[in-house]
């Protein structure tokens, strides 16, 4: 399987979330751990008020919650959520606890 060979030199790929990459595990099997990083900033692309279905496309707007995926080998699950996501989680604090203070 191709995406297999992805990860014969790497144990966990770091990507922003997207659609297509959920699809894509969806497919093959590989797990995939989704975790909140932050908010979209100032700079983010605003609300075009005259064309919604664009803006539903560009993925949110400034104050917007952004993640990351970690993708991991086929039956890597414990691999994959168990060290490296949470290694992220741990070291970047619970980013759900600091915006509900």
């Amino acid at each position: 399987m191709q995406s297999q060979k992805v990860f014969d030199d790497v144990d966990v790929i770091v990507a922003p979330t997207s659609g297509e990459q959920l699809v894509i595990t969806n497919l093959t099997g590989h797990p995939a751990v989704i975790l909140p990083n932050g908010l979209r900033g100032s700079d983010a692309p605003k609300y075009p008020s005259d064309d919604a279905e664009r803006f539903s496309r560009m993925r949110g707007g400034p104050g917007t919650p952004t993640s990351l995926t970690f993708l991991g080998k086929l039956y890597g699950e414990a691999e994959t959520a168990g060290v490296r996501a949470r290694a992220y989680q741990d070291a970047n604090g619970d980013f759900i606890s600091s915006i509900q203070s």
